[in-house]
């Protein structure tokens, strides 16, 4: 069963790959327009937390504003743009 992801990052990969299986329990998935409900709810259910290291939660009100930033990431051109992963932790298969 997946679970919502705790956090995304930053990486240096292409917005293109296949799901990096990292271990039985871990997986990075490349952000896509998709996952912009679970991304949102996430940062919604910890954007307490979450505000002390991520200032752009403050703005992050809404579906839509989570929806326009994946937009901004995926239409970037720059080869030395920032790549966007998911984090996934499974508890059982």
């Amino acid at each position: 069963m997946m679970h919502s992801p705790a956090i995304y990052f930053p990486g240096k990969n292409d917005f293109n790959m296949n799901p990096l299986q990292v271990n039985n329990r871990i997986k990075l998935e490349s952000v896509g327009l998709q996952q912009a409900e679970v991304i949102f709810r996430a940062i919604d259910r910890n954007r307490k937390y979450l505000s002390k290291w991520l200032p752009f939660t403050e703005y992050t009100r809404k579906i839509s504003d989570t929806e326009a930033y994946i937009k901004r990431l995926l239409s970037q051109t720059d080869p030395k743009r920032d790549d966007v992963f998911l984090i996934w932790y499974e508890t059982s298969m």
